[in-house]
This record gives C-alpha cells, sequence and structure tokens, in this order.
C-alpha cells in the first residue's frame, strides 16, 4: 500500500504545481500556529503520558531524550519555509496523513483516498510520506524503504507534471527528507501520544 500512497502523493503535488494557489488557508505558518496552540510545557506534557504507560527503563530513557530534544524543534516551522528558504515551489500537503485517514478498497486492496485536509498546507510532499509511514511501518521497515518511497512519489511528481519541471530534483528531495524527518516524526507522535 505504501507504493500506492507514495504515487498518489507525487501525482497530488504534481496537480498542485499546476495552478497558483490562493486559499489564504493553504498560506498558514502550520507549524507556528502548532506552537501557539501547544506550549512547549504542554507538548512536553504529551510526551510523559507515555512513561505513564510504559514504565520501563528503556522509555524512561527515551522520553528524557525527547525532553532534551524538545526545546530544539518545538517552535520550528522548518517544515513550512523550507521551500521558501530553499528557492522552490512548495507543494499541497495534507499535513495530518496517516493509516485513519488513508481509505482502501476492502475487495481489492486499492488506495480509494486521502481524507481529512484540516491540516493542509504548502510544504514540502515528503512531510506526508514521513508521517504515513510514522504510523504504518515499523522503525526498521521505514528505514529500509525510505528512500525507495521518497523515488517513487518523486517519480510520480514528474510524470504528472505533463513536461513542465519539477520544483526540485531527486537529489535535493532526498536532502530535505532527511532534514524533515525529525519534525515530521516529533510533531507527529506527540499527536498520537495525546490521543492515547
Amino acid at each position: 500500500k505504501m507504493l500506492q500512497i507514495a504515487r498518489a502523493l507525487g501525482k497530488l503535488q504534481a496537480c498542485s504545481l499546476k495552478k497558483e494557489p490562493t486559499a489564504p488557508e493553504l498560506q498558514k505558518d502550520f507549524f507556528g500556529q502548532m506552537a501557539d496552540t501547544w506550549p512547549l510545557e504542554t507538548y512536553r506534557g504529551m510526551f510523559k503520558g507515555m512513561a505513564a504507560l510504559d514504565n520501563s527503563d528503556k522509555t524512561r530513557a527515551l522520553m528524557e531524550k525527547v525532553h532534551d530534544l524538545l526545546p530544539t524543534y518545538h517552535g520550528s516551522n522548518l517544515a513550512s519555509t523550507i521551500h521558501k528558504q530553499m528557492g522552490f515551489r512548495p507543494v499541497l500537503v495534507n499535513g495530518d496523513l496517516h493509516v485513519g485517514n488513508v481509505l482502501i478498497d476492502n475487495e481489492n486492496g486499492d488506495l480509494v483516498a486521502l481524507i481529512d485536509w484540516q491540516c493542509a498546507h504548502l510544504g514540502v510532499g515528503v512531510e506526508d510520506l514521513h508521517r504515513i509511514a510514522i504510523s504504518a511501518l515499523t522503525a526498521e521497515q521505514r528505514r529500509e524503504s525510505s528512500r525507495m518511497l521518497v523515488e517513487e512519489m518523486y517519480n510520480s511528481l514528474v510524470e504528472n507534471l505533463d513536461g513542465a519541471d519539477p520544483p526540485y530534483s531527486l537529489d535535493t528531495l532526498l536532502v530535505v527528507s532527511d532534514i524533515l524527518f525529525p519534525h515530521c516524526a516529533l510533531y507527529f507522535v506527540s499527536v498520537f501520544i495525546s490521543i492515547i
């Protein structure tokens, strides 16, 4: 399913490049707004809940590391601004892509739709790929397939641009992918922890 999702994301990104976005909702600084909604101490509290669920030495050590990292990433809007900093056109990003927002046909197993666009914003589509991979794959599966999924998404983007130039090269997207992963992971994991 992940290959189908990667291809669908590439196609959506290509479609979003064919017109200039005009909706003010897409221009918002999604991650900046998140920092206003969830102050640092609230964010830290979400992760403390994880230790309450699993009080093992391993989880406590991990939560201490997360606690130390949070000030570095909290309030960072890099995922919303990296396209500006690197000088390329942004694409449409779902912003909340996890397994609960992917509809699969029960009969044939094909992807039907990507839903829940309330967190949609402009950025780099690899954000969505990271988020769905975090929720759908084990850490080992994610590490093994990450490059292949980024390549699949990028190839679909290029195939669906109808001959237009892509906003970035595959090599650039792979670098951006590595840069954005911690930002996407930290935001996404905190949301899941707050639901638990």
